[in-house]
C-alpha cells in the first residue's frame, strides 16, 4: 500500500514543493488549500478545497475523516500561513485576526483533530511549520511572529500526546525562502536569491520526517541565526529592524504618499 502525506497550503511555495516532492516518491498526497487547482486530476493526488479560518470546513472535514474519505496518514505537515506585514499601529485589525485563525488557531484544531480521530498511522510524524522569527523578533510581522512563537509552544505541549500513540513530533523553523508569501510581505527589491528555494526546503522536511527528527532549522545560516537570536537578542533585533521593519516602513510610507497623491 502507498505511504501516504497530507499537507496544508498545498498549492504553492512550501506546500506545494513538498506534494510535488512526495508525489514523485511514489506517495499518495492529499493536499488542503483554501484554493486549489482545477486542472485535470492526477495521479496519486486528491486536492481538497477548505478554508481552514471556517469552523464549517473544519467539521467537514472531520466528516471526511470519519467516513474515510481521507485515508489515515504516513505524515501530516501543517503548513498552511498567511502574513500582515508592516508597522503593527497600521495593521488592519480583521487582517491581523485572519492570521491569527490560520496560523495558530487552525493549526490547533487540526491537529487536535488528528489525534482524536487517529488520522495519522503509528510510527507517522506530524509537522509544524513555525517560523526563525521563533529566535528573533519580527517587528515587521509582529502578529505573524505571534502566531509562529505560538505553534513551537503548542507543538512542545502537544508532544507526549502523540509520542504515546506513536507519533513523531516535527517542528520545522523556516528561514527566508522563495514563496509568493515571502514576495508578497517582504520589502521590495529585497534579495529574493539569496532566499532558500522550496524545493531545497521540502527535501530537508522529508529527510527529517525520514529519520523521525524533533526539530528542523534548514540551513547553516539559519543555525547562526537562531544562535544569535538565542544568545545576543539585542543583536538579533537590531538586524531585524534594519533587515525588515526599516525597509517596509519606508516602503509603506511611500505607497500612501502616492496613493494621497492620486486621490
Amino acid at each position: 500500500m502507498k505511504k501516504h502525506l497530507i499537507v496544508t497550503g498545498s498549492s504553492s511555495g512550501i506546500g506545494s514543493a513538498l506534494k510535488e516532492l512526495y508525489l514523485s516518491e511514489g506517495w499518495k498526497v492529499t493536499g488542503i488549500d483554501k484554493v486549489v487547482s482545477k486542472d485535470e486530476p492526477r495521479k496519486g493526488l486528491a486536492e481538497i478545497e477548505l478554508d481552514l479560518t471556517n469552523n464549517q470546513d473544519i467539521v467537514k472535514l472531520e466528516r471526511m475523516i470519519s467516513s474515510e474519505d481521507i485515508p489515515r496518514a504516513d505524515a501530516l505537515v501543517l503548513n498552511a500561513g498567511i502574513s500582515c506585514a508592516g508597522p503593527f499601529i497600521d495593521s488592519n485589525i480583521e487582517e491581523q485576526l485572519e492570521v491569527i485563525d490560520l496560523n495558530l488557531t487552525s493549526t490547533m484544531a487540526l491537529s487536535s483533530l488528528a489525534l482524536r480521530s487517529s488520522l495519522l498511522k503509528s510510527g507517522g510524524t506530524i509537522a509544524f511549520v513555525s517560523s526563525m522569527s521563533r529566535f528573533l523578533s519580527y517587528p515587521g510581522a509582529s502578529v505573524y511572529a505571534a502566531t509562529k512563537d505560538g505553534v513551537t509552544s503548542w507543538a512542545n505541549s502537544v508532544r507526549n500526546s502523540f509520542k504515546e500513540s506513536g507519533i513523531t513530533v516535527l517542528t520545522i523553523f523556516p528561514g527566508p525562502t522563495r514563496t509568493p508569501h515571502a514576495e508578497r510581505y517582504s520589502p521590495k527589491n529585497s534579495k529574493s536569491h539569496n532566499r532558500m528555494e522550496p524545493e531545497t526546503l521540502a527535501s530537508m522536511i522529508k529527510i527529517s520526517i525520514e529519520k523521525k527528527r524533533s526539530f528542523l532549522i534548514p540551513g547553516i545560516g539559519n543555525k547562526l541565526v537562531s544562535v544569535i537570536g538565542v544568545w545576543l537578542p539585542p543583536l538579533g533585533e537590531q538586524l531585524m529592524k534594519k533587515l525588515v521593519f526599516q525597509p517596509l516602513k519606508k516602503q509603506q510610507q511611500a505607497e500612501t504618499a502616492i496613493s494621497y497623491t492620486e486621490s
